[in-house]
């Protein structure tokens, strides 16, 4: 169906974990920019490659083709290319490449700002294929644009061919953009490999790559490019037609393509919500009270209390003189730490780990809950915040710090927080196994939500908080906290009925799953 939407250490610690079908996407996306277009699209693509430059600077272009003279390159690229200011240079990449010619394509390739390609890569042998791989590759690194026209858009994802091995077995490097697939028009249709997003363009159409925002280039005639998931277990093949100048998020594709590959999630029969061990303070956003911080750092120890303040939900976190750490402090904290990072190297160290490993409270502060993903879904991290709670700690947060605290990770799209469901963004950091849960609730009127998602996933207790109101959870209960109402969908049938609203003061017990 169609719809329209909105280290080594890490690997080993990564396969050693969930549902992913491959290693995790780069939260940050790609290295410089790439633009992937059809042969009939070379104007729309200079004009995007042209806006990856600064105003004012002459950029020059690398073409590299597949032996014609400079003389035979397209006309209509050639002006295109005047048109926009960049200075064409020519290569012709051939299988019978000497050291010497290499070496000075590479010298060349160093000089320039971006690389134009015109290759079709089907016929090159795999060491060729490899090399003018790792020469693209080195363009992105320092920042360069590299553009791939027509069939040589297979260079940028998995291949929809196999290159000639006659004169090695030399094994494929990784494409420019991992868990992605191009079939561009007129193509007779290919086999999409497990685990990846694939892009299908017409010849006047294209995609630009930044970061990791992907924007459709093509006048309002052309056709859409259409995005294809694989069918799943539970899920149908999903086709989602993006319009010129539509914006998709690559990372979010990429998770999406990558856990259709893995372990169906959420599980189909119900988890026993509820703690073991330690105690959950989850807030819908809003005010967080005087009694409730009081609450939070006696729960954690009071005076021998150590806070670890996680603020990385937000975009640009404020890392001193934080409002929550003064509040902790005044509130008899023994001490309080603000630990952040979005680099999964630093993340992985054991200096940056240290803090959780004595830690007995941990504060996620709001924001938006994919960045929190991004940064510590499957590292140690999460499992270290899981031990706080089995040393008998809290852990707390308010709006996004609430909605990552669950099973099911609600509003988790990058794009935004309108959409409920968003594959790629649904797991959470299961504090509270077996829920999903929402904040804002009321306030936002956020009910049709909730029901949706239990019709999806009726097996999952939703929770919906309303703002300047939490809930403490210890043990099967959860206690509302504030001026506000908690509401649990608690209803485990497909049918709609109508949840448990728990007003201020009172207490809700956790149902079993049997």
């Amino acid at each position: 169906m169609i719809r329209h939407f909105g280290c080594a250490l890490l690997a080993l610690w990564f396969l050693a974990t969930t549902a992913w079908g491959g290693l995790p996407p780069d939260p940050l996306g790609l290295p410089g920019t790439v633009v992937v277009c059809g042969e009939s699209a070379v104007a729309l693509g200079c004009e995007a490659v042209r806006k990856t430059f600064p105003k004012g600077e002459q950029p020059v272009v690398l073409i590299v083709d597949a032996g014609h003279k400079e003389t035979e390159i397209d006309r209509n690229l050639t002006s295109a290319f005047a048109e926009h200011s960049l200075v064409p240079q020519v290569i012709h990449y051939r299988n019978d490449f000497t050291a010497d010619d290499w070496k000075a394509i590479q010298e060349q390739v160093a000089k320039v700002s971006g690389v134009w390609v015109l290759i079709d890569p089907a016929p090159l042998s795999q060491v060729r294929h490899n090399d003018l791989v790792d020469l693209l590759r080195s363009v992105q690194r320092r920042q360069g644009t590299v553009t791939l026209v027509g069939h040589s858009v297979n260079l940028a994802g998995h291949s929809n061919t196999s290159p000639a091995t006659a004169d090695t077995p030399a094994e494929a490097k990784p494409p420019l953009i991992p868990h992605v697939q191009f079939q561009v028009a007129p193509t007779t249709p290919v086999t999409q490999p497990a685990g990846s997003v694939r892009f299908e363009m017409g010849s006047s159409n294209g995609l630009l790559f930044r970061g990791r925002e992907i924007k459709v280039i093509g006048t309002s005639e052309a056709a859409p490019v259409v995005v294809t998931l694989l069918p799943s277990q539970r899920r149908k093949e999903l086709r989602t037609e993006l319009k010129p100048g539509a914006v998709a998020d690559l990372v979010a594709l990429q998770r999406a393509a990558l856990f259709r590959a893995g372990t169906p999630f959420p599980p189909e029969h119900r988890t026993d919500c509820g703690l073991k061990s330690g105690a959950l303070l989850i807030a819908g956003g809003g005010a967080f009270s005087k009694e409730m911080i009081d609450l939070f750092v006696a729960k954690a120890g009071g005076e021998k209390a150590r806070i670890v303040i996680i603020p990385t939900a937000d975009e640009s976190p404020q890392l001193e003189g934080r409002w929550d750490q003064k509040a902790f402090l005044k509130a008899g904290a023994g001490k309080v730490t603000i630990l952040h990072s979005t680099n999964r190297e630093e993340i992985l160290t054991k200096a940056f780990q240290e803090p959780l490993v004595e830690a007995t409270g941990i504060w996620f502060g709001g924001g938006r809950q994919w960045r929190l993903v991004d940064a510590y879904a499957d590292t140690p991290i999460v499992d270290l915040c899981h031990q706080v709670l089995a040393r008998g700690g809290i852990i707390a947060g308010s709006s996004a710090g609430a909605t990552i605290q669950g099973d099911y990770l609600v509003r988790g799209h990058p794009l935004g927080n309108q959409v409920m469901m968003a594959e790629g963004y649904e797991q959470g950091f299961a504090f509270l196994p077996g829920t999903a849960i929402d904040q804002h609730f009321t306030q936002r009127k956020r009910q049709p939500d909730m029901e949706e998602l239990k019709q999806t996933f009726p097996q999952l207790l939703g929770i919906g908080i309303d703002e300047s109101t939490a809930i403490l959870v210890e043990g099967n209960q959860a206690q509302v906290l504030g001026p506000g109402t908690t509401s649990f969908y608690d209803h485990f049938t497909p049918n709609t009925k109508p949840p448990t609203i728990i007003p201020s003061g009172k207490t809700y017990t956790f149902p079993k799953s049997d």
